[in-house]
């Protein structure tokens, strides 16, 4: 059983949805009519999904509710409209909702919509509380790390890198290995360990180890490289 919110400003039509919802054997907690209640109620009420008019009352309509309610509180929306042209399309998209139905819709429809859009909400924040223990248990090693991706591009950097190369990871995020990790010496292929000269983000330079080990993927190739680094003293 999901908990939804439903957010639609024809209240015969938005009764109607909510006797539907619950005949599907869902939980309706709330319904709203703008933009502004429904942000507060998806707050308060911290539904598993949001089913979100596009036209509602109010001067923000239901796709920027929906941008602030998914952003904010990570929160699944689906939104109900009854235009498919191109520029609405374009705009729903562009949220990044977890489905959409057009009106009228069947009981079908809505039963697939809310079954889909549950399960994807699932998986998603699944993967957001793995990343997190994982930046948290990397956080805590007392060597560096960073984490670049196939093309040699930032992904992550661990509080002790920062501390080395003089970078934040919100600011290394996405720049070339290169640009955050200035070395003197080029490094060898390989996993192997090497000392090497390292002029950090202020220009200062330290002797510190390198060493890399793929990220491994179980379904193909590697997923990146993890660089480690400790540093060893000042020249």
């Amino acid at each position: 059983m999901a908990a939804l919110l439903i957010v639609e400003d024809e209240a015969i039509v938005a009764l109607d949805l909510a006797a539907q919802i619950q005949d599907l054997g869902h939980k309706v907690l709330g319904i709203a009519d703008n933009a502004e209640d429904a942000i507060r109620l998806a707050r308060e009420k911290q539904p598993d999904l949001v089913l979100m008019d596009v036209v509602i009352k109010g001067p923000r309509d239901g796709v920027e509710a929906a941008q602030v309610i998914q952003r904010d509180l990570a929160i699944p929306v689906v939104f109900l409209t009854a235009y498919s042209d191109t520029l609405t399309v374009d705009r729903l998209t562009q949220v990044g909702p977890f489905g959409y139905l057009t009106k009228p819709f069947l009981g079908r429809d809505l039963k697939a919509a809310i079954q889909l859009a549950s399960f994807k909400g699932q998986a998603e924040a699944h993967l957001r509380e793995a990343h997190h223990w994982l930046a948290s248990a990397l956080g805590s090693v007392t060597d560096g790390i960073i984490a670049i991706d196939p093309d040699g591009r930032v992904r992550f950097v661990n509080a002790a890198a920062e501390q080395i190369i003089g970078w934040l990871n919100d600011d290394a995020e996405g720049r070339p290995l290169s640009q955050v990790l200035q070395l003197k010496e080029a490094l060898e292929p390989g996993p192997e360990r090497t000392i090497a000269t390292l002029v950090d983000r202020d220009g200062a330079s330290r002797r510190i180890e390198v060493s890399r080990a793929p990220i491994a993927s179980s379904a193909g190739p590697a997923l990146g490289t993890m660089v480690m680094l400790r540093a060893l003293g000042n020249d």
